[in-house]
């Protein structure tokens, strides 16, 4: 049985929690343990839409973008070109006024307004960049940025931005970045037709692990996460026709390497219209901060508190002689050393986890592609609902995305998302009792390899969700859980064309 890591709530004192990484024999339950630690929550969404889905345009083609923000921010706009230059379109001449109201979203060049954006050289790849903040941007309101349509912006001025953003004691930003591709009037553009790709991460074997044994008696490691990952990822290579797919298992799933493949690897040989699949099975975990519940992914290098203490005491009884261990809690006492014991442990267990909101940031370097989100974790469709749970999982064809009416897929905020995830919110996931594969991972696997094409993630999601009720139908010491299904995408998931 795989159970909640993490589970935390807050109490009276500030940064005191309950919950704590540990695996657990089949069929039981695990205690709350104290917590000091709890990740920062991240900032708010702004979506971001340029006039062609494709991203692509050709000489003399118009070019249109619109913003809308989930809260009142001050809005500026910047545009990229080929060679360098960078410019600010928004605010400009025409629409001098950034501050955006939640959820009213403004068009740049605006709808009643006679100047078009016509495409012209240089051409190539090209970017729109909206930064976003609910307090003015000094760095970006000097009155000679918004005197022209393009407003030229030059190095100092980003470096301010960024000196700006970057203090600790900064405002609430967040800011996001769509590529487009320009090309001459008589270029070829870019051969059409979707391809796809995917990501497939497996945890079974954490890093502090033995630290975590240390301090609790049990450690937190699993039994089956890293085969999930492989089997997955070779059978949608070969069956759903990936064009390519990376696997990361146990010490190759760190938290920079999830980041890099979302951010960096599948933009970077994806375009939009392909679709893209990304699988993480290990822990979940879900955290009660300011009364909003933040879902996190947990992989291989998480360090939390315990396993700080843990760390501590193997070092005390001279049983620290792992130097990846010696060298990890050298670091983290560096941290805490600068910040203090409180506010290093927040900085450390913060910046370990990948949250639900960092994700849905993530994914949005992804625009204009279909993005596939499959989570085999505890807790799992935590990252899918903003409203009550039981509201979303009762009707979830009621539930909106962040483009839409700015009610979130929570914290997924694209237009073509879908997530297919193993356990409803307040619910743990399982590994199979032969410990061979998890439970919805195995019968996602006998859904693909079985059903004739093509097949849909909708058809193999009901594949999925009967396998699983008669599996937890013959295991009664299994705590039985209930796959979800957020499908949001304007046409058909194909898992196997």
């Amino acid at each position: 049985m795989r159970l909640a890591v993490l589970l935390l709530a807050v109490v009276a004192v500030p940064l005191q929690f309950c919950g704590e990484l540990g695996a657990q024999p089949p069929g039981s339950r695990r205690e709350p343990v104290r917590q000091n630690a709890v990740p920062k929550p991240s900032d708010f969404f702004v979506g971001v839409e340029v006039s062609h889905k494709t991203h692509q345009y050709r000489e003399g083609d118009t070019i249109s973008v619109r913003v809308v923000s989930e809260v009142d921010a001050y809005v500026h706009v910047l545009y990229r070109q080929a060679d360098g230059r960078e410019f600010q379109i928004f605010p400009n001449s025409r629409q001098r006024n950034n501050l955006l109201r939640a959820r009213e979203a403004v068009q740049i060049p605006a709808a009643d307004d006679d100047f078009r954006w016509h495409i012209g050289p240089p051409f190539g790849d090209e970017r729109v960049k909206v930064i976003a903040s609910r307090q003015p941007i000094r760095s970006l309101s000097a009155k000679e940025l918004s005197e022209e349509r393009f407003n030229p912006v030059s190095t100092e001025y980003l470096k301010g931005v960024a000196q700006e953003l970057g203090e600790e004691r900064a405002p609430a930003s967040t800011t996001v970045e769509t590529p487009i591709t320009t090309f001459p009037r008589n270029a070829q553009l870019e051969a059409g037709g979707a391809r796809r790709f995917g990501v497939f991460f497996g945890v079974a074997d954490y890093k502090f692990s033995t630290a975590v044994e240390s301090a609790t008696g049990r450690g937190n490691n699993l039994a089956t996460c890293h085969r999930d990952a492989r089997k997955l990822r070779e059978l949608m290579r070969e069956r759903g026709q990936l064009n390519d797919a990376r696997e990361f298992t146990n010490e190759e799933a760190t938290t920079a390497n999830f980041k890099q493949a979302v951010t960096g690897w599948l933009p970077s040989v994806s375009r939009p219209g392909d679709t893209v699949f990304i699988y993480f099975s290990g822990h979940g975990g879900v955290a009660n901060i300011d009364s909003r519940s933040t879902h996190f992914l947990v992989p291989y290098d998480f360090i939390s508190p315990k396993a700080l203490d843990g760390l501590r005491k193997m070092r005390a009884n001279r049983q620290l002689n792992d130097s990846r261990l010696v060298r990890a809690l050298q670091e983290v006492e560096n941290v805490l050393s600068t910040y203090g014991e409180e506010e290093g442990l927040r900085r450390i267990v913060r910046d370990s986890l990948v949250t639900d909101e960092q994700f849905g940031h993530w994914i949005q370097a992804l625009d204009g592609r279909q993005v596939v989100v499959i989570l085999d974790i505890c807790y799992a469709s935590g990252f899918a609902t903003h409203a009550e749970q039981k509201e979303i999982d009762d009707n979830p064809k009621e539930f909106r995305f962040l483009q839409d009416q700015m009610v979130r897929l929570k914290d997924i905020g694209q237009p073509e998302s879908a997530l297919l995830a193993a356990s409803r919110a307040n619910e743990t996931s399982a590994v199979r009792s032969e410990e061979d594969l998890s439970v919805m991972t195995f019968e996602l696997i006998r859904a693909v390899e079985s059903g004739p094409p093509p097949l849909t993630l909708r058809q193999a999601f009901n594949d999925v969700s009967a396998g699983m009720t008669r599996y937890f139908a013959t295991h009664p010491r299994s705590t039985a859980h209930q796959p979800m299904l957020y499908d949001y995408c304007s046409r058909p998931i194909y898992l196997k064309p």
